[in-house]
């Protein structure tokens, strides 16, 4: 192993498949964790994290990563982390850390708790120059009805899904004459990933009958 890799492995508990956390400097792809209080670790944070600042993470899901290299993770807050997203206070919520390990606090075969400082973060209505990524389940916008919406003030959001196995939230910013994809969501049994940019869209949305 390269002396400058820290590589650790979070497991499945399924079978031996785990997701390789990679991101390359022009795109901004975040894993999803529990946020803890530093000197508490019983409560989840319910403030947005601050650079210079120590936390802890909670990580559980399949997962090889270098931890000798900062990573990018997403906060929300606590009701969201526990219930998902289900309004715009929630949206408004999240933050995309990018983030240093300075302390591997407890790790097992399943999840590992790090303790981590913030060394940089990207919100929503903040301006990104963060190219997009390569979603694999890009396919699933095709599936979009109008029972897949939530609409709020500022915001939509798309969720997604197939039979519970794998899906998609997408959370696009409203604008004057057309929807702006800023946050998408992509997970499946493996894979549990955030990924940040801007792209503008016209979602066609077919009608359900009720």
């Amino acid at each position: 192993m390269n002396k400058n890799s820290e590589e650790i492995i979070v497991k499945c508990r399924l079978c031996t498949k785990v997701h390789e956390y990679k991101c390359p400097d022009n795109q901004l792809i975040a894993l999803a964790a529990e946020w803890k209080y530093r000197f508490n670790n019983k409560n989840l944070l319910s403030v947005k994290p601050l650079i210079g600042k120590s936390y802890e993470i909670f990580l559980k899901d399949p997962l090889k990563i270098n931890l000798a290299t900062p990573f990018w993770v997403l906060y929300m807050d606590p009701f969201s982390q526990i219930n998902g997203i289900e309004t715009e206070a929630d949206i408004e919520s999240l933050r995309f850390c990018l983030c240093k390990k300075t302390k591997i606090v407890e790790k097992q075969d399943f999840y590992i708790r790090l303790q981590i400082v913030v060394i940089n973060f990207n919100d929503l209505d903040m301006p990104t120059t963060f190219t997009e990524p390569s979603i694999h389940y890009n396919c699933l916008f095709d599936e979009i009805t109008d029972n897949h919406i939530e609409y709020f003030n500022l915001y939509n959001l798309i969720n997604i899904n197939i039979q519970g196995d794998l899906g998609l939230t997408a959370i696009l910013k409203k604008t004057q004459h057309e929807n702006k994809i800023v946050a998408v969501h992509e997970w499946d049994f493996h894979t549990n990933l955030w990924y940040r940019y801007e792209k503008n869209v016209q979602i066609g949305i077919k009608n359900e009958s009720k």
